[in-house]
């Protein structure tokens, strides 16, 4: 019996062998969809100059009916280590501070002190008139405080304008004498896509779209809830610094928030 022999045959086999041990050796470089999607769109550094470019707060072009005496003040009690106290009022300067709610909150800086109580005062637009004032206490420690209106304080009608105080109580027996620092607050009403937006709106977002809108005293508030949170998210340290800066506030953004 003769054997024949298939050249051809053979050389397909090799082949096609050769092929299946290539293949094996090779790393795969598709992806499945679920890798795919986990991809991110931007990188984060990306991500973090869109957030904060949105933080650039908008001060509106409105000022204050009166002459404040200013958003700082230093004085010679109550020092600590040599060092003059200071306080500052967290708005911007030379403009009223808007928001969209009848009890805001009020930031304001206060270094080191031994002073022990300091005093809110709520004053009409021409600042005759006293329609609120509280006395807190102060702790030694420096930074960042707010006061709230309490619930036994007349709310802010909207479309008028307040001025508020706040005085540090070095000297109970002579008020005018005592540093004090100013600004000035309008309540004013929102319309029904601003309030449909904030709705649909995460409480990040929303610290944007107040920038945005102006709503100063509304985004600080926030902003500050979120930090006070969420205190090692360092997102929100950004946000808290650039929105200070956009104000000209850069001098008291790195104050811890107490």
């Amino acid at each position: 019996m003769v054997i024949k022999s298939y050249p051809r045959l053979t050389t397909v086999s090799l082949a096609l062998s050769l092929e299946l041990v290539l293949s094996s050796l090779l790393p795969v470089t598709a992806m499945s969809p679920s890798t795919q999607q986990q991809q991110p769109a931007f990188s984060q550094r990306e991500i973090l100059a869109q957030r904060r470019s949105r933080l650039k707060f908008k001060v509106p072009g409105i000022r204050p009916s009166r002459n404040l005496e200013g958003g700082t003040a230093r004085g010679g009690c109550g020092s600590v280590g040599g060092q003059k106290m200071q306080m500052k009022a967290l708005q911007p300067e030379s403009n009223i501070g808007l928001t969209t709610v009848g009890k805001p909150t009020f930031f304001f800086q206060i270094s080191s002190t031994s002073v022990e109580e300091a005093k809110f005062i709520l004053l009409n637009a021409k600042g005759d008139t006293i329609i609120y004032e509280q006395t807190f206490p102060l702790t030694k420690t420096g930074g960042i405080r707010s006061f709230t209106l309490p619930a036994d304080a007349e709310a802010l009608q909207p479309g008028k304008e307040y001025t508020w105080e706040l005085v540090a109580n070095c000297d109970p027996e002579d008020q005018k004498g005592n540093p004090r620092v100013q600004g000035s607050i309008k309540r004013v009403q929102i319309d029904q896509k601003f309030a449909s937006d904030l709705a649909r709106a995460s409480m990040r977002d929303r610290v944007a779209l107040y920038a945005e809108a102006g709503y100063w005293y509304d985004s600080l508030k926030t902003l500050a809830d979120l930090r006070s949170a969420n205190p090692k998210d360092s997102t929100l340290i950004s946000d808290w610094q650039d929105l200070l800066e956009s104000v000209g506030l850069g001098t008291v953004e790195k104050e811890p928030l107490l």
